[in-house]
């Protein structure tokens, strides 16, 4: 738990052990407006867990008071009016050479002068003096104890007093300083739910943020899958309409050559049949040409007989003994005078002639004996 000693400038001063600050008595309305913060302040500190020790102006006459370690004592300070400056007021810290927890003490005093001042709209002027940093408390507290001395503002000035007069809201954010300082948690339960809602708003609101990113993208993303969806469907309709048309064009062709396939069945037909009566027509055919063979050889053979009968009938036998002879004799005598001709055989042309003559003679004696003794056929 931390610990702090509140100071209340210039309270009961007139009562000190010490003769000499008996007339410090501050600024005129300041001992009123630093009492009222001191004992608001103590009161916010107290409920924020804070340890609290509420002390006047005769605190250096307590001797306890140098046996005791404070987290930091603060002496509630106005300051007098510097005309038209616009207020002012700051905060100080004992001179280092004295105090030896000055880091600490920088520190506070830079933390709570950033912070209240600036809540309240009051300027920052810093008056450093050796009223502030030889302050009479020093001497009197602990050497592990921070000191902050703070001029919350002009009591008298224009600006600064109708903030100051309004004690309860100067504490308020004096209080606020000094639990931030000493990095306390100032929130109330109310003030920690509130928190804790608005850190869940916050975390909603992210997360809100992040749906509509992450919904803006996919409404991109989709807007551009839909976009080539749609080019790619314009494509393939395109594409299909062009095939319709091709089907539609095969179509008509197909259906032509259907008609012609037709037509080409029908010729087939036609023709199978042509060629089954082609066929029927030609063995009838052959089989006349068979009929009209065998009849033209039973004529052959019948003209033949007549031909023979007419000759023997009409030619008398010693003219068909001659002609036999002389047909004989001529094909045997060309062919034993040209072979003696040629030098096949050693035959004179006299040889020949007598060769000839005996041959035709024989043949021509042989078919008359031949006719004569009832043969069938006469050879030419």
């Amino acid at each position: 738990m931390k610990r702090v000693c509140l100071q209340a400038g210039h309270q009961n001063i007139k009562n000190n052990c010490n003769p000499a600050l008996r007339r410090s008595t501050g600024a005129g309305g300041e001992v009123e407006i630093n009492i009222a913060v001191a004992d608001k302040t103590a009161e916010l500190l107290k409920k924020a867990g804070v340890e609290v020790k509420r002390v006047d102006a005769n605190y250096n006459c307590d001797p306890e008071a140098p046996k005791t370690d404070w987290d930091l004592f603060l002496a509630i300070h106005c300051d007098m009016d510097y005309p038209n400056d616009g207020g002012s007021g700051f905060c100080d810290f004992p001179d280092p050479s004295i105090d030896y927890a000055t880091k600490e003490s920088q520190r506070i005093a830079s933390y709570i002068e950033r912070y209240f001042f600036p809540k309240l709209g009051i300027n920052v002027k810093s008056r450093s003096n050796p009223n502030t940093r030889y302050y009479y408390m020093w001497r009197h507290l602990s050497k592990k104890t921070p000191c902050v001395l703070i001029e919350m503002g002009q009591v008298k000035d224009p600006h600064d007093y109708p903030i100051l007069k309004d004690t309860n809201s100067v504490a308020k954010v004096l209080a606020e300083s000094i639990l931030g300082a000493l990095g306390i948690e100032q929130k109330t339960k109310q003030e920690k739910e509130i928190e804790k809602l608005n850190a869940n708003l916050d975390e909603l609101r992210r997360e809100r943020d992040t749906l509509r990113r992450k919904l803006k993208e996919l409404e991109e993303r989709t807007s551009k899958e839909i976009n080539s969806k749609t080019k790619h469907i314009g494509e393939l309709q395109k594409t299909t309409a062009e095939l319709n048309s091709m089907l539609a064009t095969n179509a008509s062709v197909i259906k032509s050559y259907e008609a012609e396939v037709e037509v080409l069945r029908n010729q087939k037909s036609l023709l199978a049949s042509q060629i089954d009566a082609l066929q029927s027509k030609l063995e009838e055919t052959n089989q006349s040409v068979i009929l009209l063979t065998e009849e033209n050889e039973k004529l052959k053979e019948e003209l033949k007989k007549k031909e023979v009968s007419v000759m023997v009938k009409d030619y008398p036998q010693w003219k068909i003994i001659a002609w036999r002879y002389l047909r004989v004799f001529l094909a045997s005598f060309l062919v034993t005078f040209t072979a003696g001709f040629t030098g096949v055989a050693d035959i004179t042309a006299l040889k020949a002639l007598v060769m000839s003559a005996i041959t035709g003679g024989i043949t021509a004696l042989a078919k008359y004996l031949r006719d004569e003794l009832g043969a069938s056929k006469l050879p030419l």
